[in-house]
């Protein structure tokens, strides 16, 4: 499941950092003299990307619809006039010719169709991001004191311990730098 897998990241993380921790402190602090501790949250949602190009300029025609309309229509109206001498039987009114109208209309479409070649790239990951890092060093000053002799005065100790956390992330920069920086 995915909160399974979540804390066996996490687990993993956390206990290689720590390694890594203890090797780097111990030269500076010895093995006896300190313990690390540390607390990492992991993103491992998966992630999928998709995305689709187009490439229009290599167009394919596919199919061409041409439509072409001719319309042409005559209208004439005969109006009889009306007069009285409509109602007097057998009697013809004499007709006249009415109002008269001539159109023409001309119409082309072309419709093209144009297959578009198109590239799919589909990208999936199921790595992890580690979104906090919580690191906590504890220091047994008193056996620092041993090593470092009966007149050791607090500042060496804490200049001591300095220099080995300076190194230790200097050490870890220089690796991030190697592999490209760190996420």
């Amino acid at each position: 499941t995915s909160a399974a897998r979540t804390l066996g990241v996490e687990q993993t993380v956390e206990a290689q950092i720590g390694d890594n921790i203890r090797r780097a402190l111990t030269p500076y602090l010895g093995p006896d003299n300190f313990r690390a501790s540390v607390k990492a949250d992991v993103n491992t949602d998966t992630r999928q990307i998709e995305e689709t190009i187009f490439d229009p300029e290599s167009r394919v025609e596919r199919s061409v619809q041409s439509v072409r309309t001719n319309e042409n229509s005559n209208q004439k109206q005969a109006s009889t006039p009306t007069s009285v001498e409509q109602n007097l039987p057998e009697t013809q009114a004499a007709s006249t010719e009415g109002p008269q109208s001539t159109s023409q209309n001309d119409r082309k479409e072309e419709i093209t169709n144009y297959e578009i070649n198109s590239k799919k790239i589909a990208t999936v990951s199921n790595g992890y991001t580690v979104t906090k890092m919580s690191i906590a060093v504890v220091v047994n000053q008193q056996r620092l004191a041993t090593i470092l002799g009966k007149d050791a005065t607090p500042e060496q100790i804490a200049k001591r311990v300095q220099r080995a956390l300076l190194q230790v992330i200097a050490d870890h920069a220089a690796d991030d730098a190697g592999e490209g920086g760190a996420d």
